[in-house]
């Protein structure tokens, strides 16, 4: 891997650091997880939502997102069965 920064990563954090909203769309494997985390890194009281067409990398989003700290879940038509969904809200503002 590049050890600088794609322009759309720089774009994107430029741009959610501003308040702005931002869709990036990039092919598997560009580096959308870091454009997505940065930002959550930077202001943890920021809320980010992604749109993934996968339940696999919405499980990968979900679990990369935890390793670094940010509460995440994946919202899919499973979600009204599972039950851990709603003790993320309460997680996170504590």
């Amino acid at each position: 891997g590049t050890k600088q920064p794609k322009p759309f990563q720089l774009e994107c954090l430029i741009s959610l650091l501003t308040s702005r909203h931002v869709v990036v769309r990039a092919a598997t494997g560009a580096g959308k997880i870091l454009a997505m985390i940065l930002p959550l890194l930077l202001s943890p009281d920021k809320i980010a939502i992604t749109v993934t067409p996968l339940k696999l990398l919405q499980k990968d989003h979900v679990n990369e997102f935890v390793q670094y700290g940010i509460p995440s879940i994946a919202i899919n038509h499973d979600t009204p069965h599972d039950k851990t969904l709603w003790n993320v809200r309460e997680s996170h503002t504590q």
